[in-house]
């Protein structure tokens, strides 16, 4: 069966079911249970270059890259990674031929076959578990097209942790349909920092700074330049990162991403959600105090500790409809995604809950 043709279904149980039959068992959130009860994290601890750290020492620890299985679902989840239609009248390429010279045109002009960049920007790349299945798609479309002459995707990956850059890059070189980088780049960044926090550039001047790297490495012009409140990526994918980002900082964290999308363009999210199997296994002990902010339901944030200092929220659908639109986008889709999981080892189905959202830039807001 051609991979094109396959549907994904994440509809496996009922949510509803599941939380009413787990809601009493859940683990109560250590900021609402008993006031004397520690949390299992120091401030210092929870700051982002601590949880960078953490992750680099998760990411050395797994440098082939292979800890996390490959994503290869990413594409049905959201079909709109591979859609071949830029968002907005960002000025285009024209080519005399496909591998020809190049000039530049505005939008309207008919001048001949017109290239058009379409830009995917992954946040929290991890180790390229979700970078490669979708380079390998893109190498597919590109081998089946009848002309080279179409809109050219590109996507950049950033991570806050260095480790986890460079992994991507490995992992993305030894993938055989991959080996040409003039469709990726990856570089470090985190939207979580403040602006008195961060030293070098912000997500979207990182971002631009890559794509211009890349057409440097393709010896084209240099594009022509982007208003900084027009953003730059089309689609921006945020894969299993927000549930990563402490609370009170996921303002700043959606800031950043709403500064990085084109007005149309969409956010792609998946994430933890609420009563998902290692949500239930936690330990009272690995509870997060938070002392800022409660979720939709007036309790404090689902957050744990894992045994590698890294966190981990889980989360409501609501909770996550409010934080992406206080932070100006509109949303499109959002529900419970509910996986079986099946271990074939040990026999167990384990019930996945996950949270699917796909969020809108509006045109016309800066």
């Amino acid at each position: 069966m051609n991979a094109s043709t396959v549907q994904y279904y994440d509809s496996d149980f009922s949510y509803a079911e599941h939380a009413a039959e787990h809601a009493s068992s859940a683990p109560p959130s250590a900021a609402t249970s008993n006031s004397n009860v520690e949390s299992a994290a120091s401030e210092a601890d929870l700051h982002p270059k601590a949880q960078s750290d953490r992750w680099d020492g998760f990411h050395s620890s797994h440098s082939a890259g292979n800890f996390f299985k490959s994503r290869r679902y990413i594409t049905k989840c959201f079909p709109c990674i591979l859609d071949h239609s830029p968002t907005g009248p960002r000025s285009t390429t024209t080519r005399t031929k496909c591998t020809g010279t190049t000039s530049r045109s505005s939008p309207n002009q008919n001048s001949g076959p017109q290239q058009r960049t379409r830009v995917i920007l992954e946040i929290g790349c991890g180790s390229g578990s979700t970078c490669v299945p979708i380079l390998n798609e893109l190498a597919a479309l590109d081998s089946s097209r009848t002309t080279t002459c179409s809109t050219r995707r590109i996507l950049l990956a950033c991570d806050s942790s260095p480790v986890a850059v460079e992994t991507t890059k490995h992992c993305v070189a030894k993938s055989a349909k991959t080996t040409d980088f003039s469709r990726f780049g990856a570089f470090v960044s985190d939207p979580s920092l403040m602006e008195s926090e961060a030293t070098n550039r912000s997500l979207v001047e990182s971002a631009v700074a890559a794509y211009r790297q890349i057409l440097r490495g393709c010896e084209e012009e240099e594009f022509s330049s982007f208003d900084p409140g027009e953003g730059i990526a089309d689609i921006i994918l945020c894969v299993f990162v927000l549930s990563a980002v402490w609370p009170a900082r996921v303002p700043r964290f959606l800031e950043q991403v709403y500064h990085a999308t084109r007005p149309g363009g969409k956010v792609c999210f998946r994430d933890y959600g609420m009563y998902d199997v290692p949500m239930m296994r936690f330990a009272t002990s690995s509870h997060v105090k938070v002392d800022e902010g409660v979720d939709f339901d007036g309790v404090a944030p689902r957050l744990f500790v894992r045994g590698d200092g890294t966190i981990s929220r889980f989360f409501h659908v609501e909770t996550v409809k409010a934080v992406f639109e206080d932070a100006g986008f509109v949303t499109e889709e959002l529900r419970y995604a509910t996986v079986y999981n099946d271990n074939r080892k040990t026999k167990q189905r384990l019930k996945r809950v996950f949270v699917h959202g796909l969020f809108v830039r509006p045109e016309g807001n800066s």
